[in-house]
């Protein structure tokens, strides 16, 4: 029985590798044997991929004394999608090789979009025919090429008893069986995906509409409104009466920026570390201070109405106005210094 350790940041790619080589199941054992986010457990990919991007020679280490005795690394270049210049998976052979694993007792196959000529400082035997997979071949292809090179390493000479997998010529006709497997999980999650998204463009759209169609009607309100009605706060509420026509886009903005940039990638299968949880509450952040903005602004117009224009002198009135303006003035200057403690 072969060990093979798979080391694949990308969860759609590791299901792929590790269930193709797992209908060899008389043949090799497959580790990790989970692929979650939660377990913290070197047997658990989501994990062992927290652990090793690390890329430092203690956590290394953690993950040879762990898997002590496999046979074959099957490795992704770039673990870290969103830095050009990452080639940890490389750093981690290298550091093998300076380990002496198991005395060079293992092989080795690499995966990855760079080209095999420009994979960096290899400090190990590498034949690219032999110990390199193209993931440009993704859908059909990459695993079966995965399988292929694997048996190659090995010598192999797997029996069709052990293993369903149609590598002939015609491999990618519409029953093969991997596309029944996969297909079903696939268009659910795309279908709910593009429903969401549906949702949210009406919704933009009825913001939109109803921030140029407040715009218009306020501006020739304006326009042709009998001058002799003019207050000192007649165009500062249209300035006000605009923004707040323009709010409920820039918060459905917001919350669209949010989701794309989060929930859409796990929701499809995408690589977890272009998550941007960062810039997605920033926008987030800039939306609740858009809104709380528009708040304090249109209180302090109505106020000056109330007292300067209307001339209201109820002392009760005042001081209700009053403490209102205060609590929201300090709300404000509390969230602004939480925010400028966050960029610090």
């Amino acid at each position: 029985m072969k060990k093979i350790l798979i080391i694949e940041d990308e969860s759609p790619h590791f299901i792929q590798i590790r269930d193709a080589l797992g209908k060899f199941h008389n043949t090799f054992e497959i580790h990790p044997s989970k692929n979650n986010d939660t377990d913290n457990d070197l047997d658990n990919r989501g994990y062992l991929m927290d652990v090793i991007i690390k890329n430092d020679p203690t956590t290394f280490d953690l993950i040879v004394n762990h898997y002590k005795d496999i046979d074959l690394f099957i490795v992704d270049v770039s673990l870290v999608s969103r830095v050009s210049s990452d080639k940890i998976g490389i750093d981690f052979l290298n550091f093998l090789k300076q380990k002496n694993y198991r005395l060079g007792n293992y092989k080795i196959l690499i995966t990855s979009r760079h080209n095999s000529d420009s994979l960096g400082n290899l400090n190990f035997d590498f034949d690219p025919d032999i110990n390199y997979v193209s993931k440009s071949r993704w859908e059909d292809l990459f695993p079966n090429e995965i399988v292929r090179c694997v048996k190659r390493l090995f010598d192999l000479d797997v029996s069709a008893s052990n293993v369903i997998i149609n590598e002939s010529s015609d491999s990618s006709k519409f029953y093969k069986k991997e596309w029944w497997i996969t297909l079903p999980e696939k268009i659910e999650k795309h279908l709910i995906n593009r429903f969401i998204l549906f949702v949210y463009y009406i919704i933009l759209f009825a913001t939109g509409f109803y921030a140029i169609w407040g715009t218009i009607s306020q501006t020739i309100h304006v326009i042709f409104d009998n001058k002799d009605n003019d207050t000192a706060t007649k165009y500062l509420e249209y300035v006000e009466h605009i923004y707040l026509y323009f709010l409920p886009l820039f918060i459905v903005f917001s919350f669209l920026s949010y989701y794309k940039s989060t929930i859409e990638i796990k929701l499809t299968g995408g690589n977890i570390y272009d998550i941007d949880h960062k810039g997605a509450m920033k926008s987030l952040e800039n939306s609740k201070q858009i809104l709380l903005s528009s708040i304090l602004t249109f209180t302090i117009i109505n106020i000056i109405q109330k007292v300067f224009i209307d001339g209201i002198t109820n002392i009760v009135s005042l001081i209700s106005y009053g403490i209102f303006l205060i609590i929201l003035m300090t709300y404000s200057i509390f969230q602004l210094k939480i925010n400028h403690e966050k960029k610090n």
